[in-house]
């Protein structure tokens, strides 16, 4: 595959076939537009899990750590709003000594600086660590008694196939404290269904991803935020007794083809666009190159959707 590229014009040459990777890379050149509505969602995700360590503490009268299970954490931006919440050295007994935190990415460049500004507190919390792990499938690295007070999944849920849905989502499930325990899904929102902030990413609107949930049998109410009490891409979830994970995956595949059909009606509303003959009109080209992206991943979802059910 080749591409042309100049000051005056970039436009696929008549070889090139594989829509999504030419549109990750003419993202990079160009900066693909977005319609997506990004709250501030590292704020809200600090203010959530915060307000939830105080409810634990004032409710735990075992005086049993709190264990917080932070996935996709990336550089672990809570840890450090945890300290500033709950260590105080003036006392003998901080309440960040009855918190056990782990965080797990893939990344290991961000679980480096995540280890530089926060391993050094180490003795300030029960237990803190960084692992690097494969956040799609969790379920080898826990035995079955290991139980989480709070699970954290922010600005993640978008970058991972929907075909891993139903396995994660059981595997969160399971790791919750069931009588107590929390998953805090967190995610960015876009307004319309064929939006695509990130040409590999699958992004949801908040009435697409609210079906997707409930259908797995949680109740997915939107969260609050604690400070302005607006409602955010966010949904608190508590432990139930099982995933439908076959449920899950036939909405999965409906919401999916509900998402192509808006996004090929999309792309046909963008006026005077053939496929190879771009370089006239930029802004309709750099409209074009999204859309076929956003397609083709749908597209390929739907599949691996279909694939994984037959299993």
């Amino acid at each position: 595959m080749t591409y042309s590229k100049d000051e005056d014009s970039f436009c696929p040459t008549e070889e090139y076939k594989d829509y999504i990777e030419f549109a990750k890379y003419v993202r990079e050149y160009l900066g693909a537009p977005s319609s997506a509505i990004w709250n501030n969602r590292t704020e809200l995700r600090e203010d959530l899990i915060l307000a939830c360590i105080g409810d634990i503490f004032r409710k735990n009268t075992t005086k049993r750590p709190v264990k917080i299970l932070d996935v996709c954490c990336g550089h672990a931006s809570i840890v450090g709003h945890i300290l500033q919440s709950f260590y105080d050295s003036t006392l003998k007994t901080s309440f960040t000594e009855n918190i056990s935190y782990l965080g797990l990415d893939q990344d290991e460049i961000a679980l480096g600086k995540a280890r530089e500004h926060y391993q050094v507190n180490e003795d300030k919390f029960h237990k803190l660590s960084f692992v690097k792990e494969n956040v799609v499938d969790l379920s080898p690295r826990f035995p079955d008694n290991d139980k989480y007070d709070i699970i954290i999944i922010a600005n993640c849920i978008h970058e991972i196939s929907p075909s891993y849905y139903p396995k994660l989502f059981t595997t969160f499930n399971n790791l919750l404290e069931p009588e107590s325990g929390v998953l805090y899904l967190i995610d960015i929102e876009t307004s319309l269904p064929e939006s695509a902030p990130e040409c590999q990413a699958i992004v949801w609107t908040r009435t697409e991803l609210t079906e997707i949930i409930n259908s797995g049998g949680w109740e997915a109410v939107s969260t609050l935020h604690p400070k302005t009490k607006a409602k955010v891409m966010s949904f608190k979830l508590e432990h139930i007794k099982q995933i439908d994970e076959i449920n899950l995956r036939t909405t999965i595949a409906k919401v999916l083809e509900k998402k192509l059909s808006a996004a090929i009606d999309n792309r046909n509303k963008i006026p005077s666009v053939g496929s190879y003959n771009l370089s006239y009109n930029f802004e309709a080209m750099q409209k074009w190159i999204v859309a076929t992206g956003t397609i083709a991943r749908i597209a390929e979802e739907i599949n691996n959707i279909h694939i994984d059910g037959s299993k």
